[in-house]
């Protein structure tokens, strides 16, 4: 998405109320939604000499401390954007811990069982945990642990409601 900058002098600023010029060091240009389209840093000194940019048609102003673009304008404070998620990083031994005993011993003989040649029968998933050990880390909204935990209840080494649960960031 491109932003233009509108660049709003001291002067105009003022007299248009929007800020106290020696406390403002930032302006904030505010769509008819209540959107922040755009945050102006106001330099030291700077009076407006250089050129005057009118505010488009239908935004408002606001002095801007605490701003950023896509934040929302409320009348009287600054809403922040809430970013969702995409990513919960444990380490392997948090993620481990989230397992029961006899889910992990479970998960390991399953894992690490031989064919009779002395070949692993569940290579995918064998190189999928030793990733995860060496990396020491595992996010828990990533696809591939998805995957992993869906070969897991496929085998029936836990259950579907355990994965739910083991997957939940908000659980322990």
């Amino acid at each position: 998405m491109k932003t233009k900058t509108w660049l709003i002098p001291l002067s105009m600023a003022a007299a248009i109320g929007c800020l106290n010029a020696a406390l403002a060091d930032r302006i904030a240009v505010i769509d008819s939604g209540g959107k922040v389209v755009n945050v102006i840093e106001v330099p030291d000194g700077w009076s407006g000499a250089s050129g005057e940019y009118q505010v488009p048609a239908g935004h408002t102003t606001q002095p801007a401390a605490n701003a950023a673009p896509n934040d929302t304008w409320n009348g009287s404070a600054f809403v922040k954007l809430v970013i969702e998620r995409t990513s919960e990083i444990y380490s392997y031994d948090a993620f481990e811990a989230r397992f029961t005993a006899d889910e992990m011993d479970a998960i390991g003989e399953h894992v690490y069982s031989m064919d009779a040649e002395g070949k692993p029968k569940h290579v995918r998933l064998l190189q999928a945990l030793q990733r995860v050990i060496a990396r020491d880390k595992v996010d828990l909204l990533s696809s591939k642990t998805v995957d992993f935990m869906d070969a897991l209840v496929a085998a029936g080494l836990i259950t579907a409601d355990r994965k739910t649960t083991i997957l939940n960031p908000n659980d322990p």
